[in-house]
């Protein structure tokens, strides 16, 4: 305690003496520490994501065409091949021949069932020899007679103002029975009267019809023209 004391005693006095000498009393120093710098950190950026998204790819659509041919309806030619000793034309296919005058030749005809025509020029053109061919036309076991009495009153009911010259069984070149009807009639798209020779001839239940038309002022001239390719015609 006395030690305490004495210390205290001689603090004092060191400050007397120093106020007394002069001696600026001692200042408070106050320092303020400046705060350091806030440190800014910057996180790196995530990278972008990319998201695709895949579209589901539509169902493939199934078209089903539906292609319908028709094949054209024609009517073939008539296959010929080289005639047979004696015969101009011959018709392999339905198995016919026949001759025509010197000067015609042969053309198509666009006559229903016609086969072929003779002429001395391209149709249409008068006198001319057609051949027609009907299949099945003929009941089995009909008779020349009767057939030509069939085809008369066919004749009579098809052909506008029909009027018969003459009709009879006749008897072909080669042997073969027939029946001949001459008639005229009227062509009604033209208004002409036309004379026509048909010669029928049977094979089986099929039908050949040869035909030999002229104008009636001309036909009588034409007719021995016109009898000799009907009456060559022989089926082979």
């Amino acid at each position: 305690m006395v030690k305490k004391l004495g210390i205290v005693a001689v603090v004092c006095y060191l400050v007397l003496a120093m106020a007394a000498a002069g001696c600026p009393a001692p200042q408070t120093v106050t320092v303020t520490a400046s705060a350091p710098p806030p440190v800014t950190v910057t996180a790196p950026a995530p990278a972008p994501k990319t998201v695709t998204e895949t579209a589901p790819a539509p169902a493939p659509k199934t078209v089903t065409v539906t292609v319908t041919v028709t094949a054209p309806t024609t009517t073939p030619a008539p296959t010929t091949t080289p005639a047979p000793s004696g015969y101009d034309y011959t018709n392999a296919d339905l198995g016919f021949a026949i001759n025509y005058p010197d000067g015609w030749i042969e053309s198509q005809s666009a006559y229903e069932n016609a086969v072929v025509m003779f002429a001395p020029g391209r149709p249409p053109i008068l006198p001319n020899v057609t051949v027609y061919f009907e299949a099945g036309a003929v009941a089995a076991g009909t008779s020349i007679a009767d057939l030509g009495a069939q085809r008369k009153q066919q004749l009579s009911q098809d052909q506008p103002q029909f009027a018969l010259i003459s009709e009879g069984a006749k008897t072909l070149d080669d042997g073969t029975a027939a029946y001949e009807i001459v008639y005229t009639f009227l062509v009604t798209e033209y208004n002409v009267t036309i004379q026509d020779k048909a010669v029928y001839v049977i094979r089986g239940t099929d039908l050949f019809s040869i035909t030999g038309v002229d104008m009636p002022g001309s036909f009588a001239a034409s007719e021995p023209k016109l009898n000799e390719a009907i009456y060559s015609f022989h089926l082979q």
